[in-house]
């Protein structure tokens, strides 16, 4: 359907069925958006609008932790090759396996994220019990994953590819090469808007931008009383 723009933040209707895993008492926002396109910028400002700020990408590190059933069932998967001097698994060297093979890579996720779901629901529920009144789970792969199970709404932020270009260029060390290989596999993946409630349109200035975010942050408190 349309989208309703206010400035550089735009609204639309979920059409998602996925997320039945509501909690109650605390609006619980999924945060998504590709490379260069604002996402951590955008997650600070809702931390310092009062929102708990969960980043799942570091979350999933910890399901393969030394000791954790994520551990042994990794290392089952991709052999004693994976694992360092010091015991624990060396993500450089599984790296180099899933992301030079699609199969890996979802070998891998089919272990991972069904313990990372488990570690971020624990995490919100935790948060929910302490006070949070807004859970934020910011996560790239977000809907991918299924992790928008556990959200009331989800947020997109993004913005054109020139930019993300731009952007990605000037804070890494990769080639042009390299940066557009990156982008290319993020469009490959992209799901479009489909169980996309609101989206943060980044082309502007970081004054904008706090505009936008404020905007949306009012809707989403109106949106859930």
């Amino acid at each position: 359907m349309p989208l309703r723009r206010i400035g550089v933040f735009a609204e639309a209707h979920s059409t998602s069925e996925a997320r039945q895993d509501i909690v109650e008492g605390v609006l619980t926002i999924g945060l998504t958006g590709g490379i260069a396109t604002g996402k951590s910028s955008v997650a600070r400002m809702l931390a310092q609008r009062g929102a708990v700020v969960l980043d799942v990408d570091r979350v999933a590190h910890e399901t393969y932790a030394v000791g954790t059933p994520g551990y042994e069932a990794v290392v089952g998967a991709f052999g004693p090759q994976i694992v360092g001097v010091d015991g624990a698994i060396d993500r450089r060297a599984l790296g180099r396996i899933v992301f030079g093979d699609p199969n890996d890579l979802k070998r891998l996720t089919d272990i991972v994220w069904p313990l990372t779901l488990e570690l971020v629901r624990a995490r919100r529920d935790t948060a929910e019990a302490d006070g949070a009144s807004v859970y934020v789970v910011d996560a790239a792969v977000l809907r991918e994953a299924g992790w928008d199970a556990l959200t009331d709404e989800v947020w997109l932020v993004r913005t054109s590819r020139e930019l993300a270009r731009e952007r990605l260029l000037a804070r890494s060390n990769l080639t042009e090469a390299e940066a557009d290989a990156r982008l290319d596999a993020q469009a490959a993946a992209s799901l479009g808007e489909l169980g996309i409630d609101r989206i943060i349109e980044n082309d502007g200035s970081m004054d904008e931008l706090e505009i936008a975010i404020e905007a949306a942050w009012r809707a989403a408190l109106e949106a859930a009383r």
